[in-house]
């Protein structure tokens, strides 16, 4: 089965931004530094994470929670404790289902989050996230439930603009 990838992206934004240049192209671009999840979103986040079983990090940095209906969910986070604060949570996933959308949907919701597929594609769970993502991205989508997640999930998990 093909795997998919997503991330839970901290809406916790900042006008800050870090110029680099582009190792591809040479272009100097701006790069956000993003505050990330608070402490207390982590630790809802952790918390949700260790209802659901994991406990253990795989060789890969990966957690991964096994749903009830047999899918494997893994998830990595990108921060760096003290150096760097943790602004995205990547997820792998196998296929879209009412559990898993379940569980995206009330990460976000609990954790100011949202789940953004490739660059751009971005889908909040209420009207203060929204407002917040629509200053960032372009492409953002409000959805109001784990159902209509799975929906917008459905319609762009193979999106990397």
């Amino acid at each position: 089965m093909q795997t998919h990838l997503l991330e839970l992206y901290s809406l916790n934004l900042s006008d800050r931004v870090r110029e680099m240049q582009n190792p591809f192209t040479g272009e100097i671009i701006h790069a956000p530094l993003d505050d990330g999840f608070t402490k207390q979103e982590q630790l809802k986040i952790e918390r949700r994470m260790i209802e659901l079983g994991d406990n253990q990090v795989d060789d890969d940095g990966f957690r991964a929670i096994n749903l009830s209906s047999g899918q494997t969910v893994r998830f990595r986070d990108f921060g760096f404790p003290g150096i760097h604060p943790l602004t995205a949570i990547a997820v792998e996933y196998e296929g879209v289902d009412a559990e898993l959308c379940e569980l995206l949907f009330a990460l976000i919701d609990e954790a100011f989050g949202s789940v953004r597929v490739g660059v751009s594609h971005v889908a909040v769970p209420n009207d203060r996230s929204l407002k917040v993502a629509q200053q960032r991205w372009s492409l953002v989508s409000m959805v109001k439930d784990s159902s209509s997640l799975r929906s917008w999930l459905e319609a762009n998990k193979d999106k990397f603009d």
